[in-house]
């Protein structure tokens, strides 16, 4: 029988005033194996709601799930209300950043035990012993401080991803999510590419762990009758690996007659593998755009990232798919160690390149490569100078858009420029975006029509500019550029 101490508050920190409200994934899957363990979870989830003492009756810990960058701040802000609230109540830190620097994680006084990996299992076993009150060393995946030393547990072999969840939605308050036009699922784990940037290392390991197309589709039938979600995002971090497991789930959404667009994750090198036979079912089985990661038009860039393809591969997707009606994303990263204005300017060429092969591809952003912890590229960061965060709240202040002022190995030469075309780049895509989200009538009863409505009455000048500054390439004297994030701000606020 459950008594009334068995109750977990699940946080995922978040900015209130974020314009898109992404679905708690993280928490909701820990919120699952609560239940089925007995337990009792509730979800604060920090971009919708804000935390309140009484969340705290009765439980038995609090647990907090986090990224590197801001997630970190808004988790400290909670768990400073958490620990002045109920100072004796344990806060669990998990997720992909404490994962992967536990150590320096334990370290701050907001935070009592960090858990390691995949929490479905070991997180209950943790609860359990916090309740009846057991030492923790017998629970796999923690890393905690005991009488002034760091105790790390055994970490448990992955969790069987291939079985169908039932995760507890109505925790959430779903009516401020847009669960009708973004729709977020979870169908495999990992990537086995070993991708220099790629955080996969040192969380997933390069493994790919995948459900079967049977559990995929069952799942989404159910998320299209419970919701009848207009747009759905599969998180996978490569959706195609498997491209028998990839078509059986296309073919079955046709089969199904599921109605939803939806749109996933591919690699330039699969992608060209694609026959028209499976573009065309890929269209018709409501996918409508790709996000690929194309990171450099250098091919040095290209090698030292272990991208494994090169400048003409990315330009033969654009050649690829432009009889399809699937729209291509690609995302472009510069600022890596030994960059060079060269190779910049190879990149801004191989993006003029694709848009004269293509003018519908969009280009998602050109991001400054930020050395996240985990990865190849950190080490080489640090072997070139970078010198990386001590604490969470440094960790936490992370700038991904302009991190090049920690980044010893990049001139100001090169940073002006990158500053300006990534700008004007990531500019032009919320730009496109919010002009075929208009075009969409239907769209009109959301509050987000309204929205790109007004920003591209009152930006228009703007754009005028900036597709001027990007024809001419012209990087100097950013005033208007500085104008605009300053409008921008202000007008996301």
């Amino acid at each position: 029988m459950m008594n009334s101490r068995k109750k977990v508050l699940l946080i995922y920190p978040g900015n209130i005033h974020a314009f898109t409200k992404r679905m708690p994934l993280s928490v909701l899957f820990l919120a699952e194996a609560l239940i089925k363990e007995g337990f009792e979870p509730r979800i604060l989830d920090m971009q919708v709601d804000s935390f309140d003492g009484s969340m705290l009756e009765n439980v038995v810990c609090v647990g907090i799930s986090t990224l590197t960058g801001e997630q970190i701040k808004y988790g400290l802000e909670v768990a400073a209300l958490i620990r002045s609230a109920n100072p004796g109540l344990p806060v669990v830190w998990g997720g992909i950043h404490p994962s992967i620097i536990p150590e320096q994680t334990i370290r701050h006084p907001l935070v009592d035990i960090v858990a390691v990996g995949e929490g479905e299992t070991a997180f209950p076993a943790l609860v359990k012993a916090l309740d009846s009150k057991n030492d923790m060393e017998s629970v796999n995946n923690l890393v905690f401080e005991k009488d002034g030393r760091i105790i790390r547990t055994p970490v448990a072999p992955f969790i069987d991803f291939n079985r169908k969840n039932e995760l507890p939605y109505d925790l959430l308050s779903l009516s401020k999510y847009q669960t009708k036009t973004r729709f977020e699922y979870q169908s495999s784990r990992g990537c086995p590419h070993g991708c220099l940037f790629c955080y996969n290392k040192g969380f997933n390991l390069f493994k790919w762990r995948s459900k079967s197309s049977g559990i995929v589709l069952d799942e989404l039938e159910e998320i299209q009758k419970r919701f009848n979600t207009e747009y759905l995002y599969f998180v996978d971090d490569e959706f195609f690996i498997n491209k028998r497991r990839a078509f059986d789930i296309v073919k079955g959404m046709v089969d199904r007659g599921m109605t939803f667009k939806w749109k996933a994750s591919v690699r330039i090198d699969a992608i060209n593998t694609f026959d028209d036979e499976f573009l065309d079912l890929i269209y018709r089985s409501g996918g409508y755009e790709m996000p690929t990661g194309a990171e450099s038009g250098s091919q040095q860039i290209l090698d030292l990232v272990k991208k494994k393809i090169g400048p003409d591969d990315i330009l033969q997707s654009a050649r690829h798919i432009k009889n399809s009606k699937i729209i291509l994303q690609y995302s472009f990263m510069g600022g890596f160690p030994g960059d060079t204005l060269e190779h910049l300017h190879a990149t801004i060429d191989c993006i003029d390149a694709l848009w004269k092969i293509h003018p519908g591809v969009k280009i998602n952003g050109l991001f400054f490569a930020t050395p996240f912890p985990g990865t190849d590229l950190f080490e080489l960061a640090v072997h070139h100078g970078y010198k990386p965060p001590k604490s969470l709240e440094e960790w936490g202040d992370i700038d991904f858009i302009m991190n090049y002022r920690n980044l010893p190995y990049i001139n100001k030469a090169f940073a002006r420029q990158l500053v300006v075309f990534a700008f004007i780049i990531r500019f032009k895509y919320l730009w496109m975006h919010s002009a075929s989200f208009l075009q969409n009538a239907g769209n009109r009863k959301t509050g987000k029509y309204w929205a790109f409505l007004a920003f591209h009455i009152l930006f228009k000048p703007f754009e005028m500019l900036f597709t001027l500054r990007w024809k001419l390439k012209w990087t100097k004297f950013p005033m208007d550029i500085a104008a605009a994030t300053m409008l921008l701000s202000r007008f996301a606020a």
